[in-house]
């Protein structure tokens, strides 16, 4: 158990390393990082550092954390470009967009129906051609009577989970802590999907506070 719990430190040591550097803009030290033999994708801190980049509008670091984690093992390829993907809906960037596919084609990357989805709104919103067929989703291919029996029953959408993780977020940085910690639970609650970036916030806001109950808490959640 020892050595478990010495291995997970140092592979967490080796990610917090590894984001440091590329939010410095030390790409070479980062690279160093990334290729230390052994270490493994964590999807969780990926994704973290993807959102936070998302966020912040740091189009050079995601793609930099994107094309150096290419070899890294168990690596979710699609995942990593989607947050290229996302960032470029958020720029209206499909110059951008449309050199992501080809780097992703080039890898050989298998994108999932999602990843097309946004690739094909990103590109007919511009007014350019799609590259490839787009998946049909269930709402498109239903009559309209079904649409109606099912919507009510439908799972909150990711334009509302991006709302509540907005707001949560917001509060943290207003210092309302434990006003955000009652928003989670309700959200929580709800079912809304959200992802790690503001749990990883209210941790470190609850902890600034002294709320370190309340902090172990949301990390369990």
């Amino acid at each position: 158990m020892d050595f478990i719990s010495q291995e997970r430190g140092e592979m967490t040591m080796l990610y917090d390393l590894f984001f440091a550097f590329l939010q410095t803009g030390r790409y070479r030290e980062a690279r160093k990082i990334v290729e230390t033999p052994g270490l493994r994708a964590k999807p969780g801190r990926l994704q973290w550092y993807g959102e936070k980049c998302i966020i912040s509008n740091q189009m050079e670091a995601l793609e930099q954390m994107v094309e150096m984690t290419a070899k890294l093992f168990e690596c979710d390829r699609d995942e990593m470009y989607s947050y290229i993907l996302r960032l470029c809906k958020e720029t209206n960037d499909w110059q951008k967009a449309e050199a992501t596919w080809t780097k992703m084609q080039e890898e050989n990357v298998i994108p999932r129906e999602r990843t097309l989805r946004l690739l094909a709104d990103i590109l007919k919103s511009n007014g350019q051609d799609v590259p490839f067929e787009v998946p049909e989703t269930w709402y498109e291919q239903a009559t309209p009577h079904t649409q109606q029996v099912r919507s009510p029953l439908a799972p909150p959408s990711a334009a509302s989970g991006a709302d509540f993780q907005a707001h949560l977020l917001a509060l943290c940085k207003k210092g309302k802590a434990k006003e955000a910690l009652g928003k989670l639970k309700e959200f929580d609650k709800q079912g809304v999907a959200l992802t790690p970036l503001p749990y990883d916030h209210l941790i470190r806001a609850l902890v600034a506070q002294g709320f370190i109950e309340e902090a172990m808490a949301v990390k369990q959640m």
